[in-house]
């Protein structure tokens, strides 16, 4: 089970066909996502950005915590059609969505997933 978001990142890393970098700005540049991805597919790529998150189960519900500015970049990124996610991590299951609720059913979590796992092999549903 996944307790971190460094170990979060190290099983991101496994997706074939992806290219991550793992961002680390600290204080200097508020809101930034942990990670930048590339992903080529035959004459097309796909760019992007994914804010990791290890989140908390509370009887159906997860809970993420948000550092300051981080939503609004997640936001203000999505909302100009540039991709930006967020990794949820709770528990053995992984959400990959833009859905940036700091409190979300798990059953709305997996409405608005673009990609998640079963069994640590994560499943694209569309195109990131």
């Amino acid at each position: 089970m996944i307790k971190t978001e460094t170990q979060l990142y190290e099983a991101l890393k496994k997706v074939p066909g992806f290219w991550f970098t793992r961002i680390e700005s600290g204080s200097k540049a508020t809101g930034i996502p942990d990670v930048y991805y590339l992903c080529q597919q035959e004459k097309l790529t796909h760019q992007g950005w994914i804010e990791l998150k290890i989140g908390k189960r509370l009887k159906g519900m997860v809970r993420v915590e948000y550092r300051p500015g981080q939503i609004s970049w997640l936001k203000r990124h999505s909302d100009r059609d540039l991709k930006a996610f967020c990794l949820i991590c709770f528990g053995y299951d992984y959400i990959l969505t833009q859905n940036y609720k700091t409190i979300i059913s798990i059953d709305d979590l997996y409405n608005t997933a673009v990609a998640w796992s079963v069994n640590n092999i994560f499943i694209i549903r569309r195109f990131l």
